[in-house]
Protein backbone atom coordinates (compact mmCIF):
# COMPACT_ATOMS: atom_id res chain seq x y z
CA UNK A 1 0.00 0.00 0.00
CA UNK A 2 1.53 3.44 -1.06
CA UNK A 3 2.15 5.47 1.66
CA UNK A 4 2.42 9.59 1.20
CA UNK A 5 5.97 9.42 -0.21
CA UNK A 6 4.67 7.54 -3.32
CA UNK A 7 2.39 9.90 -4.23
CA UNK A 8 5.50 11.82 -6.47
CA UNK A 9 5.14 15.21 -7.32
CA UNK A 10 1.75 17.05 -6.59
CA UNK A 11 2.48 19.48 -9.13
CA UNK A 12 1.68 20.77 -12.74
CA UNK A 13 3.32 22.97 -15.15
CA UNK A 14 1.50 26.20 -17.17
CA UNK A 15 3.56 27.58 -20.20
CA UNK A 16 3.22 30.76 -19.91
CA UNK A 17 5.01 33.31 -22.47
CA UNK A 18 6.84 30.58 -23.43
CA UNK A 19 8.32 29.66 -19.92
CA UNK A 20 7.23 26.79 -17.85
CA UNK A 21 5.85 27.75 -14.63
CA UNK A 22 5.20 25.01 -12.03
CA UNK A 23 2.00 25.13 -9.72
CA UNK A 24 1.59 23.36 -7.21
CA UNK A 25 -2.05 22.34 -4.97
CA UNK A 26 -2.59 24.60 -2.03
CA UNK A 27 -2.05 24.17 1.42
CA UNK A 28 -4.07 24.21 4.30
CA UNK A 29 -2.14 27.09 5.32
CA UNK A 30 -2.43 29.10 2.20
CA UNK A 31 -6.20 28.29 2.06
CA UNK A 32 -6.42 29.97 5.61
CA UNK A 33 -4.47 32.74 5.04
CA UNK A 34 -6.51 33.52 2.12
CA UNK A 35 -9.95 33.31 3.28
CA UNK A 36 -8.44 35.22 5.94
CA UNK A 37 -7.40 37.85 4.26
CA UNK A 38 -10.06 38.09 1.48
CA UNK A 39 -13.20 36.36 3.09
CA UNK A 40 -15.26 37.01 -0.62
CA UNK A 41 -13.24 34.20 -2.03
CA UNK A 42 -15.54 32.03 0.10
CA UNK A 43 -18.53 33.60 -1.74
CA UNK A 44 -16.42 33.20 -4.94
CA UNK A 45 -16.53 29.39 -4.52
CA UNK A 46 -19.74 29.47 -3.05
CA UNK A 47 -21.27 31.43 -6.32
CA UNK A 48 -22.79 30.03 -9.49
CA UNK A 49 -21.47 30.35 -12.36
CA UNK A 50 -23.53 33.47 -13.05
CA UNK A 51 -22.34 35.13 -9.76
CA UNK A 52 -18.70 34.24 -10.39
CA UNK A 53 -18.42 37.14 -12.35
CA UNK A 54 -19.15 39.74 -9.85
CA UNK A 55 -17.62 37.81 -7.00
CA UNK A 56 -13.91 38.04 -9.21
CA UNK A 57 -14.34 41.78 -9.24
CA UNK A 58 -15.15 41.95 -5.66
CA UNK A 59 -12.24 39.47 -4.79
CA UNK A 60 -10.11 42.01 -7.07
CA UNK A 61 -6.50 41.53 -8.57
CA UNK A 62 -4.69 41.24 -5.47
CA UNK A 63 -6.48 38.33 -4.26
CA UNK A 64 -6.15 36.46 -7.24
CA UNK A 65 -2.16 37.46 -7.44
CA UNK A 66 -2.30 35.65 -4.05
CA UNK A 67 -3.89 32.52 -5.30
CA UNK A 68 -1.31 32.55 -7.55
CA UNK A 69 1.80 33.54 -5.96
CA UNK A 70 0.14 30.74 -3.16
CA UNK A 71 0.22 27.97 -5.57
CA UNK A 72 3.64 28.48 -7.09
CA UNK A 73 4.82 28.97 -3.41
CA UNK A 74 6.50 32.27 -4.11
CA UNK A 75 3.64 34.03 -1.64
CA UNK A 76 6.66 35.25 0.80
CA UNK A 77 9.12 36.25 -2.32
CA UNK A 78 9.32 39.59 -2.64
CA UNK A 79 7.49 41.13 -5.91
CA UNK A 80 5.63 37.74 -6.91
CA UNK A 81 2.28 38.89 -6.26
CA UNK A 82 2.66 41.95 -8.26
CA UNK A 83 4.03 39.37 -11.48
CA UNK A 84 1.10 37.05 -10.86
CA UNK A 85 -1.13 39.97 -11.13
CA UNK A 86 1.05 41.32 -14.77
CA UNK A 87 0.09 37.64 -16.28
CA UNK A 88 -2.61 37.91 -18.85
CA UNK A 89 -6.42 37.68 -18.07
CA UNK A 90 -6.21 34.79 -20.20
CA UNK A 91 -3.70 33.20 -18.49
CA UNK A 92 -4.39 34.00 -14.78
CA UNK A 93 -8.11 31.89 -15.78
CA UNK A 94 -5.42 29.03 -17.04
CA UNK A 95 -3.92 28.77 -13.85
CA UNK A 96 -6.31 29.28 -11.83
CA UNK A 97 -8.44 26.20 -12.92
CA UNK A 98 -5.04 24.36 -12.53
CA UNK A 99 -5.02 25.18 -9.23
CA UNK A 100 -8.24 24.31 -8.43
CA UNK A 101 -7.77 21.03 -10.43
CA UNK A 102 -4.68 19.98 -8.41
CA UNK A 103 -5.65 21.18 -5.00
CA UNK A 104 -9.39 20.05 -5.10
CA UNK A 105 -9.48 17.06 -6.25
CA UNK A 106 -12.77 16.03 -5.94
CA UNK A 107 -14.15 19.37 -6.92
CA UNK A 108 -14.71 22.46 -5.54
CA UNK A 109 -18.62 21.91 -4.71
CA UNK A 110 -17.23 19.06 -1.98
CA UNK A 111 -14.83 20.60 -0.68
CA UNK A 112 -16.74 24.18 -0.08
CA UNK A 113 -19.63 21.82 1.57
CA UNK A 114 -16.72 20.31 3.65
CA UNK A 115 -15.99 23.57 4.80
CA UNK A 116 -19.74 24.69 5.51
CA UNK A 117 -19.97 21.60 7.76
CA UNK A 118 -17.23 22.64 9.62
CA UNK A 119 -17.95 25.75 10.38
CA UNK A 120 -21.51 25.16 11.21
CA UNK A 121 -20.37 22.56 13.51
CA UNK A 122 -17.92 25.12 15.23
CA UNK A 123 -20.34 28.17 15.16
CA UNK A 124 -22.57 25.17 17.15
CA UNK A 125 -19.85 24.52 19.35
CA UNK A 126 -19.46 28.47 20.36
CA UNK A 127 -23.01 28.90 20.37
CA UNK A 128 -23.71 26.47 23.22
CA UNK A 129 -21.86 28.87 26.24
CA UNK A 130 -21.17 25.94 27.68
CA UNK A 131 -17.64 25.21 27.96
CA UNK A 132 -16.61 21.95 26.89
CA UNK A 133 -13.30 20.01 28.64
CA UNK A 134 -13.58 17.94 25.06
CA UNK A 135 -10.90 18.90 23.00
CA UNK A 136 -12.39 20.62 19.46
CA UNK A 137 -11.59 17.39 17.23
CA UNK A 138 -13.24 15.11 20.23
CA UNK A 139 -16.68 17.47 19.97
CA UNK A 140 -16.49 17.60 16.13
CA UNK A 141 -16.98 13.79 15.65
CA UNK A 142 -18.69 12.68 19.06
CA UNK A 143 -16.09 11.36 20.68
CA UNK A 144 -15.74 12.11 24.03
CA UNK A 145 -11.94 12.32 25.74
CA UNK A 146 -11.12 8.76 27.60
CA UNK A 147 -12.21 8.85 31.53
CA UNK A 148 -9.57 6.67 32.87
CA UNK A 149 -6.52 9.14 32.54
CA UNK A 150 -8.29 11.65 34.18
CA UNK A 151 -9.20 9.36 36.87
CA UNK A 152 -5.82 7.94 37.34
CA UNK A 153 -4.47 11.24 37.63
CA UNK A 154 -7.27 12.26 39.75
CA UNK A 155 -6.50 8.94 41.80
CA UNK A 156 -2.86 9.88 42.06
CA UNK A 157 -2.75 13.64 43.26
CA UNK A 158 -5.11 12.68 45.92
CA UNK A 159 -2.58 10.38 47.24
CA UNK A 160 0.37 12.23 47.03
CA UNK A 161 2.38 9.38 45.84
CA UNK A 162 4.65 9.47 42.58
CA UNK A 163 6.56 7.39 41.07
CA UNK A 164 10.97 9.21 40.25
CA UNK A 165 13.69 7.28 39.76
CA UNK A 166 14.79 5.18 42.20
CA UNK A 167 11.22 5.19 43.76
CA UNK A 168 8.16 3.08 44.19
CA UNK A 169 4.75 3.42 45.00
CA UNK A 170 5.13 1.24 48.18
CA UNK A 171 8.21 2.28 48.95
CA UNK A 172 10.37 4.83 50.43
CA UNK A 173 13.26 6.26 48.72
CA UNK A 174 15.84 3.68 48.07
CA UNK A 175 19.74 5.22 49.18
CA UNK A 176 22.29 4.88 46.32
Amino acid sequence: MPGLLELGPMSAEISVMGRPLTIYPLSVDDVITLFTEFPQLIQLLTDSKTDRASAVQSVGPLALGKVIACATQELKRPGAVEAAMRIGVGKQTEILDKVFEISFEDGIGPFVERLMRRTSDINQLNSSGQPSSAPLSAALVGDEPRPLAAQLRRGNSRSGSTVSRGTKQSEQPVSQ
